[in-house]
């Protein structure tokens, strides 16, 4: 039985909750899911699971006692053992909470030892029920969890189409490049009387071949390394949720045939040019390269409607909260940004090379020079790896501010982090003995008293030991004198929620009522309390440490300090902590798809630098003869491709964060208006986009460089 109940759950008369997921654990182990921590399996009646964290908080090791379930329907089960289970706090076996019949939903029966739907459907049963394979169970919860989305095949699919693009864009600058070093050769074809269609025909078909080979060793490649992947998790956790690794026939046709055809239409543009080469170009000389050399008028005229219009549509986005009209506007200025690049990435390139240049020497003016001697081809160039920076940054300032965003939320909401209460007085070595739990940064007691309200009856009155340990500075952790901040349960049953009047021993202070979200009772200031008399320490409040410690070994420690002293705990550490770890793994998850795009792009720099230095064997060799050492060589090639990729990375961060910019105002903003939101710039891990930049464009340069440098100044002036 798949089951579900909602119910108190305590032990040792510290109660967990009166609304606690309480669920089923099976007694054949071909049906249980659940990993243990410590402990055994129940086997019968009687015997529970506990979630780790909730074992914690109420104390409970294996072999104590929990009470599930309400007066005059509870069941008493001994803790067996314990588990990471995130959905339920406790899990019984069928029998225990079948008892619990008004607070118990069936949701589902699973059936084992090879049974099929129809021998199920022969026992009998509900006209409403329905029989499913196990396959079937899990593709239909699977699509009530994602809405009828599959969100992870989807993720992985845009990651996917990202690295297309970029591997689009790294082809179609090879093909360029390679194209151009034989533009002799192909001329030559034309002067023996091949025609512009054989010649075109010919490139074409040389893109099919490579293609086909291409696609046929990555097919075989990324097989391997997906068995290699689920082998190396089968044998370093056993226990992981991981299936056994296959390919399915449809997916790995259409991958090859996907492959073959990115290589095909790469190829286009390059081709395309190649047929307007005219046969008497053969004849002349190879003349140095225009460096003046910029795009089209029509290009760039494209490219500033292009980038304006998209730049309007980003601004509509942030002030309608529009995602349409936010994509839509990102789609336009990137587009319109790739359109300009042969005017905008060389004039970057020349503005960081001229102070560059009086430190780094003749190298580094030479590096600038023939940078930008190809527009067209640099931007090309550049344009794969400006992609992958704009999306790792737009995603690294986008989360960095959803985080905040979220912290924000969690700091209005709860931002006491614990709080140990109680209706008798604390002793004072309470507050000393949590401030020694390691990860508890701070720790105050809290002075309170008990006072009845009109309609409350009997509510817990306490002042605030100020705001130091509370996270967002709540007005009620320096309550104003003159008013009351209280709790929102307690202000819902008040008839006047604007004024409060609280009565002690004939003692009366009347205030003013404002909420106070996150906190139970009444807060008031120091000198109503001492006017209604009687205070004593009641309470202490707990600030964790931020990610330097874990929540559970915390919250656990406190449970502890609480059951020996008497007090109740309340803490969001737990939740909090459980927000933040979600909120990293889906960041370090997309950086690492992301990453495969900046790989690619990284080796299209190292690819067209080292074809660049085929091209420009003769201009080396002459540099090398009039004076030029091996090492300076190197210098110039190696401030070559760091200039490459450290301006187009600086330019995809600035892109990146204004992208991110807008979507936190178009998106992130109207999903929390009470806190508000602010973008979140992460310097260090920019700075570290950047440094990854510089760090690539010097390993993408080492083998050209030595190829170059080991050339004989009288090898390279006699190539052709």
């Amino acid at each position: 039985m798949v089951a579900t109940a909602r119910v108190p759950v305590s032990s040792s008369g510290t109660r967990a909750g009166d609304d606690v997921a309480v669920g089923t654990v099976a007694t054949d182990a071909a049906l249980r899911p659940e990993r243990l921590t410590s402990g055994r399996f129940p086997t019968g009646p009687g015997q529970a699971l506990v979630a780790s964290d909730r074992a914690a908080a109420l104390g409970v090791r294996v072999g104590d006692e929990i009470v599930v379930g309400r007066a005059g329907d509870t069941v008493t089960a001994r803790v067996v053992g314990l588990t990471r289970s995130a959905d339920d706090a406790a899990l019984l076996t069928w029998p225990d909470l079948a008892r619990l019949r008004g607070d118990t939903l069936v949701s589902a029966v699973v059936v084992g030892g090879g049974a099929t739907p129809a021998d199920v459907r022969a026992a009998g049963l509900p006209d409403r029920a329905g029989v499913t394979s196990a396959e079937d169970f899990l593709q239909h919860r699977a699509q009530e969890l994602t809405r009828g989305v599959d969100a992870v095949s989807a993720v992985l699919l845009g990651f996917a189409a990202v690295a297309l693009f970029v591997s689009v864009l790294v082809i179609a600058n090879t093909f360029s490049v390679l194209l151009a070093q034989r533009q002799r050769e192909l001329a030559l074809l034309r002067c023996v009387g091949a025609s512009r269609q054989q010649v075109r025909r010919s490139v074409r078909t040389e893109a099919l071949v490579i293609g086909m080979g291409a696609s046929t060793l990555a097919l075989a490649v990324g097989t391997g390394l997906g068995h290699l992947i689920v082998t190396v998790v089968h044998a370093v956790a056993p226990g992981a949720p991981v299936g056994e690794a296959h390919v399915a026939p449809a997916w790995a046709v259409g991958g090859w045939v996907l492959g073959v055809l990115v290589t095909l239409l790469a190829s286009v543009v390059p081709s395309r040019r190649t047929t307007r080469i005219e046969p008497l170009a053969a004849l002349r000389p190879l003349g140095a390269v225009d460096p003046r050399t910029v795009a089209g008028a029509g290009r760039i005229g494209l490219g500033l409607v292009l980038a304006a219009g998209g730049t309007a549509l980003l601004a509509l986005a942030a002030v309608v909260h529009s995602l349409p009209v936010m994509l839509l506007g990102g789609f336009a200025s990137f587009g319109g940004l790739l359109a300009l690049g042969p005017v905008v990435v060389p004039a970057c390139i020349r503005a960081v090379a001229a102070p560059l240049g009086r430190l780094g020497g003749a190298p580094t003016r030479l590096a600038a020079a023939n940078a930008c001697r190809h527009p067209r081809r640099t931007a090309a160039t550049a344009a794969s790896l400006l992609v992958g920076t704009t999306l790792v940054t737009g995603l690294v300032v986008g989360s960095a501010s959803v985080r905040g965003s979220v912290v924000g939320a969690m700091d209005h909401d709860h931002p006491v982090d614990a709080v140990l209460s109680s209706s008798r007085p604390l002793a004072p070595e309470v507050a000393e003995r949590v401030r020694g739990i390691d990860g508890v940064v701070g720790a105050a007691p809290v002075r309170g008293t008990t006072a009845r309200a009109a309609g409350l009856g009997e509510v817990t009155v306490l002042g605030a030991p100020g705001g130091s340990l509370a996270r967002g500075a709540p007005a009620y952790a320096r309550p104003a004198a003159g008013t009351a901040y209280v709790s929102p349960a307690l202000l819902n049953e008040m008839a006047d929620q604007r004024r409060i009047r609280l009565v002690r021993d004939g003692r009366a202070v009347t205030l003013r009522a404002e909420p106070a979200p996150g906190v139970d009772g009444v807060y008031v200031a120091s000198a109503e309390l001492d006017r209604l008399g009687g205070a004593s320490t009641r309470a202490v409040w707990v600030r964790g440490s931020d990610g330097r410690s874990d929540a559970d070994d915390v919250v656990a420690a406190l449970g502890s300090v609480a059951r020996a002293s008497g007090a109740d705990l309340s803490e969001s550490l737990s939740d909090r902590a459980y927000v933040l770890l979600q909120l990293d793994v889906v960041l370090y998850t997309v950086v690492g798809l992301l990453s495969i795009a900046l790989v690619i792009a990284l080796l299209g720099i190292a690819n067209t630098l080292g074809l660049s230095v085929l091209e420009r064997g003769r201009e080396h060799a002459l540099l090398r003869a009039l004076g030029l050492t091996r090492g300076q060589l190197r210098r110039m090639l190696a401030a070559e491709a760091v200039l490459l990729a450290v301006v187009t990375g600086a330019i995809g961060i600035a892109v990146g964060a204004a992208y991110a910019s807008v979507g936190v105002a178009a998106v992130i903003a109207p999903a929390v208006p009470d806190t508000g939101v602010h973008v979140v710039v992460p310097v260090g891990q920019l700075g570290l986009v950047l440094l990854l930049a510089l760090v690539a464009g010097l390993a993408a340069c080492l083998l050209p460089a030595r190829r170059a440098a080991r050339t004989a100044p009288a090898a390279g002036l006699a190539l052709e």
